[in-house]
């Protein structure tokens, strides 16, 4: 026979051989049913206090596990962020360089060969290097070009930690020669691209003979038409030459009748002279005298007033403007002839262009009208004759 399970919670036998009555039956399952509750409840407190020492033992282990963090609060010392680097420009230099010897304006010296395009980091976080752009312009053309991060010096310009050049030991030649750096998915590719279909290559070629094609029927075309408008050009310059030289030919003819004019004008004015006096020997002693007779004008000008010639010099005088009684410029006084220490005639420059065909008349001292401003800062000679009444006169032979 069985042992019976004793302590606290054990379970009460039905033993049959005991002749039980019925009360005895019913309390002996009530007993069973109590016995048995208290027993569950004892065992659910015994899973629950192992649950929570296990939690608790698995907290104290994470926590072993993860307290020896050292969160970063800021970059320390002389450290730089990787978006400081980006961008970053690289100099070269030739000849053997020591960051410790660096002096300000050095630099100068140095190649400004590209910028960090690209930084290389390895899987367990260190830099290995960086890609850098060399060449190009506005980053057309530009090479990549990959340098280890040993090959880099970082010099200080300054107490700052953003105050610093990066210089490698190379030239520009150096470095243009250098392979290209490629990426992994970069060369993967290339090497698709070399085990392409060759059906590919064969239609990517015919349709670039059809469009060389297409561009040489449009280049022909294009020079054909370029040939045509020459032709018009042409037709149309030689129209424009014509008819520039038939105007040439008319303004010839109408130069000629006009000077013919003008020859014959001056004829009628000298037999009118004559005519109202002049005899031939007058008109003798006045090219002798080279000064034809004549009065100062009178006249009036508004700011202005007469001055007499006893309160002028030879230097005041001396290239003053002279002017008609119409207030035209005929001249400028370009010099004087003396009669012993007496001013005895002005000499009148006219004519020409930046002194070339200049012609010269004297006139007597009598026949100038000089006029001063009020405040004396200025001058104005005038004579009762026109610049082309001085073009008949004698001309002045000093």
């Amino acid at each position: 026979m069985l042992a019976r399970p004793t302590g606290r919670g054990a379970p009460f036998f039905w033993e049959p051989s005991k002749g039980y009555g019925v009360n005895d039956t019913a309390a002996y399952f009530a007993a069973n049913i109590l016995i048995t509750q208290v027993f569950l409840e004892d065992l659910m407190k015994t899973f629950l206090i192992s649950t929570a020492v296990a939690a608790a033992m698995a907290t104290a282990a994470y926590a072993e596990g993860h307290s020896g963090i050292n969160f970063m609060a800021e970059a320390e010392g002389e450290a730089l962020l990787a978006s400081d680097l980006l961008g970053a420009r690289i100099y070269a230099t030739e000849g053997a360089f020591d960051a410790a010897n660096y002096e300000p304006g050095m630099e100068t010296d140095w190649d400004d060969i590209g910028e960090i395009n690209e930084l290389i980091v390895a899987r367990d976080g260190a830099i290995d290097g960086v890609v850098l752009g060399v060449g190009g312009f506005l980053g057309l053309g530009e090479k990549n070009v990959g340098i280890p991060m040993d090959q880099l010096t970082f010099v200080s310009d300054g107490e700052d930690a953003d105050e610093y050049f990066i210089v490698v030991n190379a030239s520009q030649q150096m470095l243009e020669e250098a392979p290209d750096f490629r990426t992994m998915q970069e060369r993967q590719a290339a090497a698709q691209m070399e085990e392409r279909d060759p059906m590919i290559d064969t239609e990517a070629a015919a349709i670039e003979g059809s469009m060389m094609q297409e561009a040489e029927a449009q280049t022909e075309e294009a020079a054909n038409a370029v040939d045509q408008m020459g032709d018009e050009i042409e037709g149309e310059t030689q129209e424009i030459a014509a008819s520039a030289e038939a105007m040439g030919d008319e303004l010839e003819a109408e130069t000629q009748e006009v000077a013919a004019d003008v020859t014959m004008e001056r004829e009628a004015d000298t037999r009118v002279e004559v005519a109202e006096g002049s005899d031939a020997e007058t008109m003798q002693d006045m090219g002798a005298a080279n000064a034809p007779l004549l009065a100062a004008p009178e006249m009036e000008r508004d700011g202005y007033s007469r001055i007499e010639m006893a309160d002028l010099t030879v230097e005041r005088l001396n290239g003053a403007t002279v002017y008609d009684v119409n207030d035209e410029n005929v001249g400028e006084i370009g010099t004087f002839v003396l009669d012993g220490e007496r001013l005895d005639q002005a000499v009148i420059d006219f004519g020409g262009f930046l002194g070339l065909g200049e012609k010269q008349v004297a006139l007597p001292m009598d026949a100038l009208n000089v006029q001063q401003s009020a405040d004396g800062s200025s001058i104005r000679v005038y004579v009762d004759v026109t610049e082309a009444r001085l073009d008949q006169m004698p001309e002045y032979e000093g």
